[in-house]
Formats: structure tokens, sequence, C-alpha cells
């Protein structure tokens, strides 16, 4: 990945518009140690105790800000969406489910740092195993991954009469 990003980098300060690149932005999946910029753990990913800033300010000489990317998605768009909001909630939908929570025009991280971890919330104690380990999380039964493990599962619908 920071390979990557620094050939991004080196691209836009190369490019014909003459863009200044002066910092970079990672929203990532996952627990991300805030202000540190340390993925601790990502249960769908295979990502643990990763220096995402580190690394990226080593390889692109550039200011890193890593944080979770459900904070960064609700943070973008209270601040930038159609209508600015200073308190809100957005929640993600993918391989898993996150939130996003803004509370006077900033990021809610709870006492813990993980104040927007909706998707592991217990919904169901008897239900299917989550990837971070616990069974019936609102992401194990909800999430695109658990919609597409689910969907062979069903039986298809008929229709009623001719």
């Amino acid at each position: 990945m920071t390979t990557l990003l620094r050939e991004m980098v080196e691209e836009l300060r190369g490019g014909t518009e003459g863009a200044d690149v002066c910092a970079i932005g990672v929203g990532a999946a996952g627990t991300v140690e805030w202000p540190v910029g340390r993925i601790r753990w990502a249960p769908n990913n295979n990502y643990e105790n990763w220096d995402v800033r580190g690394l990226l300010e080593a390889s692109c000489g550039l200011p890193v800000v890593v944080d979770n990317d459900g904070n960064v998605a609700g943070l973008a768009e209270a601040r930038l969406g159609g209508t600015r909001n200073d308190d809100m909630v957005l929640l993600t939908v993918g391989t898993g489910i996150g939130a996003g929570i803004v509370l006077d025009g900033k990021i809610y991280r709870g006492p813990h740092g993980l104040g927007a971890e909706v998707g592991h919330m217990n919904v169901n104690p008897d239900g299917p195993k989550c990837g971070c380990g616990n069974h019936g999380c609102l992401e194990a039964v909800a999430s695109g991954t658990a919609l597409t493990r689910m969907g062979p599962q069903r039986r298809p619908c008929t229709t009623r009469g001719a």
C-alpha cells in the first residue's frame, strides 16, 4: 500500500496541473489508534498493529493522518454534504458495518476510541460468527458479506396464482 500511495503522490506532483500535495489522509477499516495512525486490528482484513502513518510518512516525506473509515466518511458528509450538519450519524454498509458520529462538528470517538463501532453490537447472541470472533454482531447479519453468505441459504421466491 505504501508503494501505491507514494506512486500516486509522485504522479500528482508531476502532473500538468502542478498539484501541490502537502499531506496524505487515510480512512482505514478497523480499529485505528488515534492520533497515532496505527491500525490495531481489522477483522475483515489481515491487518494487526500496522503503523500506517509511520510507514507513509517515512516513504512519502509528507504528514499523514490515519483514522477509521467510518469516522472520516461521517466527518466528510457532515462538512461537505448538501447541508452542513454539526451533529449527525452516518452508517456505512459494505464488507462490514461501520459508522461515523459527529457531535458539535467533531468526530466522536468515545472514551476508548470505539465510539462508532456499531457493526460489533450484538443483535442476536445465537447468530452467526462475526469476523471479530463474537456471535450475532450486526455486521455478521446485515453487512454485504453477511447477505452474500446468507443468499444461497434462502429459498427462492415463488409467485402464487397464474
